[in-house]
């Protein structure tokens, strides 16, 4: 049984990351022959093939980008949205039909790499991970709970238009011809038990299969470590309760909710300094002005680095308005470092409250310092949920699992269309 994985990256950011996660799962699995096509590829495996090297190719994506995002300089765009216009790719089914594996799956395919339409070019059955809601949404990636994706989108308060036939609706129009065509050959995938059921909802997938099938994780790379060592091996103080915040962009995309967080540090109780990793743009931007001392350690490109930086922690904030199924909950949960995060999209899949981390009601900054103030002001309370929170990622998230799951559901697949 031949898989092939596609995404954007390999090993950056959520999407790729976990991608490749599920790539290296199925090599160690042996149940099957797997390989992975990206757009420009991160970490070197000659399992892995690169579709855009060379100078010349990576000019044209940097071109097709821009091409891309042409339909929304009619528009006056929120900032607080992430919108992608579906418009033309790089012929990447040319590839994926010469590779021609029994199954493609396919993740994140943003930034003109791939456009739906190629879809129906493809010659197998298709498997799609949402790991945003881009594909049944007219062009945003998340709805910041406008809703309108259940009824067709436009009007769109992304692109700012008072249009009911804007680009969001052509867009959401496209994705429902496409998808109907394809059927039964197209399934789904929602990560968490949230995203599964926002597709549902949507009118686009109803001649589709759509399931829920987590993202999974090496837990015998991310896993307890000693405090001090990885503390001293990055530099941090040891006499300090740390509370880590991070993601891409954590200060700059609203949807990570770094305001909720600064709003929680004001109010809680603890003596405890702040470690923001994931920024670039704004490394010297403070969260929280004087009271807290900041570690800002930027993009942590590394696997290893990453573990360390969630075992000097003490917990892990994630303070995001909406959430898929966040690779950073369960790399924190995994390194046994509890998470204090909203109650909102698929945190509840991972997180239970009062158990192995906290949920805080929505979007309440008073409740979230609650739930940091209980955890790091009582020992014995921080290490049980410790403890809980990574047996909760090995009884439900471990890449061995986890990847045994998606096998059974590619032999599912292909024994219908026999």
């Amino acid at each position: 049984m031949k898989i092939l994985t596609v995404s954007l990256h390999n090993d950056i950011y959520g999407a790729g990351r976990a991608a490749y996660r599920l790539h290296t799962g199925m090599l160690q699995g042996g149940e099957c022959t797997p390989s992975m096509l990206c757009g420009i590829r991160q970490q070197p495996d000659t399992t892995v093939s690169e579709f855009l090297h060379g100078n010349m190719k990576k000019t044209m994506f940097q071109f097709g980008i821009k091409l891309n995002q042409l339909p929304l300089t009619r528009y006056k765009t929120n900032k607080n949205y992430f919108f992608s216009a579906d418009g033309r790719g790089h012929g990447v089914y040319k590839r994926i039909n010469e590779i021609n594996p029994d199954i493609v799956h396919i993740h994140w395919i943003n930034h003109a790499f791939m456009s739906l339409r190629e879809f129906e070019k493809l010659n197998m059955p298709i498997v799609v991970s949402c790991h945003d809601m881009w594909y049944f949404t007219g062009g945003c990636h998340y709805d910041e709970e406008c809703g309108r994706y259940r009824i067709g989108c436009g009007t769109c308060p992304a692109l700012g238009s008072r249009s009911a036939n804007d680009l969001s609706a052509k867009g959401y129009e496209k994705r429902h011809s496409i998808y109907n065509r394809l059927s039964k050959n197209l399934t789904i995938v929602g990560l968490s038990r949230w995203m599964a059921d926002s597709a549902k909802e949507s009118n686009l997938f109803t001649n589709n299969r759509v399931i829920h099938l987590p993202n999974g994780i090496n837990t015998s790379l991310f896993k307890p470590i000693d405090k001090a060592m990885a503390r001293d091996l990055l530099n941090l103080p040891q006499n300090k309760k740390l509370i880590l915040f991070g993601a891409v962009d954590p200060t700059s995309d609203i949807r990570k909710g770094y305001n909720h967080l600064k709003e929680a540090l004001t109010m809680i109780k603890s003596d405890a300094e702040l470690i923001v990793f994931g920024d670039e743009r704004n490394s010297t931007r403070r969260i929280d002005g004087d009271r807290f001392k900041e570690h800002h350690v930027g993009h942590i490109k590394d696997e290893i680095t990453l573990t360390l930086l969630y075992n000097a922690a003490d917990i892990t904030i994630v303070p995001s308005r909406q959430e898929n199924l966040p690779n950073v909950i369960m790399e924190s949960m995994a390194c046994a470092t509890p998470v204090v995060a909203f109650n909102v999209g698929g945190n509840c899949d991972m997180i239970e409250h009062n158990v192995n981390g906290y949920l805080a009601t929505p979007f309440q900054a008073a409740d979230m310092a609650a739930g940091i103030d209980k955890l790091l002001s009582n020992n014995n309370i921080l290490s049980e949920a410790g403890k809980n929170a990574r047996a909760k990622v090995i009884a439900e998230f471990d890449i061995r699992n986890v990847t045994t799951r998606y096998i059974d559901l590619y032999k599912q697949i292909l024994a219908e269309t026999k």
